[in-house]
């Protein structure tokens, strides 16, 4: 009985979001509804997209009552890619962006899904099965410069907002990070996969985005895929390198970077623009 009119107000708050003050007041009733245990299979992501989601779980709240997490991001994706494209989303959790990826570069293109931690490898799975989508492949493993085996961590304790945050796994055990989920493991992404093409490469690997660029030196020379890269002060240095770092490894190759801004807007930068936390769209 509490489904049917859960779902008739998401519709709502799904609109509300593009108005002013919307957001907070949809994060109202995110946050009435985190530690509720619903769980919901909606038909209408990005319109006509099927994805499982869990109202207690961060991203997939936000995804359920803003009808995104990724806004910014989508909105570049639908600008970037194209039929026949290739796509690799390193980090993909649950596949919000796989998803999107799948849609936008139908049959003849190709997703590559990187997400090593096993239970959101599973539901990744799950949502790409409710889905017509035969171009996605999932690669249950996670990208870095050497192959290996390494323990990941995840955030012990909930958000304030009541969520459990399920994007926040980590090579690079922090005071928040410091569960020990699951060893995974490691592989450069120039041995992962050997695409006649490749167009735009999307890290969130919270720390990793380094190492795996250099692990996709042979990718990145031969294709000069798009970067979406996230970079975080906090992350970068837990893995021992400032974000700055990433900039200058990808300015030789001719790359020029720009900050994402609301609705997919491209804002030039430089190392010193960097903030504590960005989403960074390098082209070359």
């Amino acid at each position: 009985m509490l489904k049917t009119p859960l779902l008739v107000t998401r519709r709502i708050t799904n609109r509300l979001r593009d108005i002013p003050g919307g957001v907070l007041l949809n994060d109202v009733l995110r946050r009435r509804f985190a530690k509720k245990g619903h769980k919901f299979t909606i038909q209408d992501f990005d319109n006509d997209i099927s994805i499982n989601l869990d109202l207690g779980d961060h991203m997939q709240s936000q995804i359920f009552w803003h009808g995104s997490y990724s806004r910014e991001i989508i909105f570049l994706l639908k600008r970037l890619l194209k039929p026949g494209m290739t796509f690799v989303d390193a980090g993909a959790n649950i596949g919000e962006l796989s998803l999107i990826g799948a849609k936008l570069v139908g049959k003849t293109g190709e997703v590559h899904s990187f997400e090593p931690v096993a239970r959101y490898a599973d539901q990744l799975e799950a949502n790409l099965a409710l889905n017509p989508f035969a171009n996605v492949r999932l690669h249950r493993v996670g990208l870095s410069d050497q192959p290996g085996d390494a323990p990941i961590f995840v955030a012990s304790e909930y958000f304030a907002d009541g969520t459990e945050h399920n994007g926040l796994a980590t090579l690079y055990r922090s005071d928040e990070r410091n569960l020990r989920e699951q060893t995974i493991t490691l592989t450069p992404l120039d041995e992962a996969i050997h695409p006649e093409r490749l167009d735009v490469i999307k890290l969130d690997v919270e720390g990793a985005e380094l190492a795996a660029l250099k692990g996709a030196s042979c990718q990145l020379e031969r294709h000069h895929p798009d970067l979406i890269v996230e970079i975080g002060k906090e992350t970068c240095e837990a893995a021992g390198y400032q974000g700055s770092d990433i900039l200058d490894y990808l300015a030789p190759l001719g790359y020029k970077f720009y900050r994402i801004a609301r609705l997919g807007k491209l804002i030039p930068i430089k190392s010193k623009d960097l903030t504590n936390f960005q989403n960074v769209y390098c082209r070359a």
